[in-house]
């Protein structure tokens, strides 16, 4: 998928899949420009035209600047992240280069999904499609974090999460959970998104 293609797709999930958006409402949606942002950036970072590709560095260089002064996040342009990816409130949210994030997923404030160490050589998490992460969550180290997984708000995950299960405490207890079975929020996300 290209870079129009991406960031329109984000703007369709933000008006018409959450709740109470009105096209102008999620336009003015600081979070959406934050996700936007973020997807320049990582098309610029991967650009491979000489002269192009210094201008659109430039250019992402100060919209970021803005951007996270804004909304208090910093979502890195080498992180790889899937479709209609939701930041629900983003204020501390810090996602670093290398990190896998796949579809659907929703973070809040105070999340923090990062390496161990700042080498990175304990390796970068890993997140599956439809996770959700709490209020205040870290996710640390060479960890993956399975499909349909919810993490607890303030919990610290510091081993492999499996799908369908929810991860609490400090550090993380993984539990069986049948939360995506019958949410409003997968039902809406389905009918708006075909998926």
């Amino acid at each position: 998928m290209n870079l129009p293609q991406q960031i329109a797709d984000d703007f369709l999930w933000y008006w018409r899949g959450l709740p109470g958006h009105t096209f102008w409402g999620a336009f003015s949606n600081r979070y959406f420009w934050l996700v936007a942002t973020y997807r320049f950036g990582a098309w610029a970072v991967r650009l491979r035209v000489p002269v192009v590709s210094h201008l659109a560095r430039l250019i992402y260089v100060i919209v970021n600047l803005f951007v996270s002064t804004v909304t208090g996040a910093d979502i890195r342009p080498g992180a790889r992240i899937g479709r209609c990816l939701t930041v629900h409130t983003g204020r501390g949210l810090l996602i670093t280069n290398g990190v896998v994030i796949g579809n659907n997923c929703t973070v809040n404030n105070g999340v923090c999904i990062v390496s161990r160490a700042n080498d990175g050589d304990e390796g970068v998490p890993r997140i599956g499609n439809h996770v959700r992460i709490g209020v205040g969550a870290k996710i640390l180290g060479g960890v993956h974090v399975g499909d349909f997984t919810l993490v607890g708000a303030n919990a610290v995950v510091l081993k492999d999460v499996p799908s369908h299960h929810l991860a609490a405490g400090v550090p993380a207890v993984n539990k069986p959970t049948k939360f995506w079975s019958n949410t409003e929020y997968w039902d809406r996300h389905r009918q708006n998104t075909g998926r």
